[in-house]
């Protein structure tokens, strides 16, 4: 099975191909255009894929945006630079388990029990592979914990405690 991840929509546009449940290549796009943050069209043709065997989705309003996550296995989470992505924790929120690059606040965000954090790509690889094989598996958990730390309910309680 070939598997194509890529994020175009946020700043940061990135890809990895992995293949029978190998990562075979990733990259971000400033890693060829020297330019951080840059939004440069050309990725795939860069890692050798076929850019007509990419679909591309617009920006979907948020209700259908939710309810199409939601369809999704597992959230990728494999950015260097933001701190803790919203989308992280609407993923987490919408019960999907994540797999995330051990180098942001996602170390503290994702709990043992609700995905996996690390900064090798053969585990993730591998526990990107499970995920797909068992859709339910770590679902519960991954919204629970999204609940616990970063619920307005939670926020509420928190902000009582400062201001007493």
């Amino acid at each position: 099975m070939r598997v194509l991840g890529i994020n175009a929509v946020f700043h940061d546009p990135a890809a990895a191909v992995a293949v029978n449940g190998k990562v075979v290549a990733a990259a971000e796009e400033e890693r060829f255009s020297r330019r951080k943050h840059g939004r440069r069209p050309g990725l795939p043709q860069r890692l050798g894929v076929d850019p007509a065997s990419i679909w591309v989705f617009d920006d979907l309003p948020q209700p259908k945006m939710h309810a199409e996550l939601a369809r999704r296995r597992v959230c990728l989470h494999p950015f260097r630079w933001t701190s803790l992505g919203l989308s992280l924790i609407e993923a987490m929120m919408l019960a999907m388990p994540v797999v995330a690059l051990a180098t942001t606040e996602a170390v503290q965000a994702v709990p043992p029990e609700a995905g996996v954090v690390s900064s090798r790509l053969d585990v993730l690889a591998d526990v990107i592979q499970g995920f797909a094989n068992d859709p339910l598996r770590s679902r519960q958990a991954a919204r629970s914990a999204a609940l616990d730390r970063y619920s307005l309910a939670r926020f509420q309680r928190a902000l009582g405690e400062v201001t007493r």
